[in-house]
């Protein structure tokens, strides 16, 4: 068994203990929540995760293409970490 959050507007609304995404009958963004750190830390593992995809990733493709610097590339996940910084324990 697993918890997972649903996520509305970046706002966890519902946590769920499920064997997997597909049990849950509830629609809607869910992100996996580990046991091992806090949900603050999941969750910003999770809009991370969705800013490098839509933010950063991008940039490296054309990085890789020559279309863009490896500065402009490293500069972008700089700034995602630290719009989600971690929580201090």
């Amino acid at each position: 068994m697993n918890n997972y959050a649903l996520i509305e507007n970046d706002i966890i609304v519902n946590i769920v203990v499920a064997n997997s995404v597909d049990d849950i009958r509830e629609s809607g963004i869910w992100a996996p929540v580990s046991n091992t750190l806090n949900i603050g830390d999941n969750y910003i593992d999770y809009l991370r995760q969705q800013a490098y995809e839509k933010e950063a990733d991008p940039l490296f493709f054309k990085w890789q293409r020559g279309e863009a610097t490896e500065q402009e590339w490293s500069d972008k996940v700089a700034e995602i970490k630290a719009k989600y910084g971690r929580s201090v324990v």
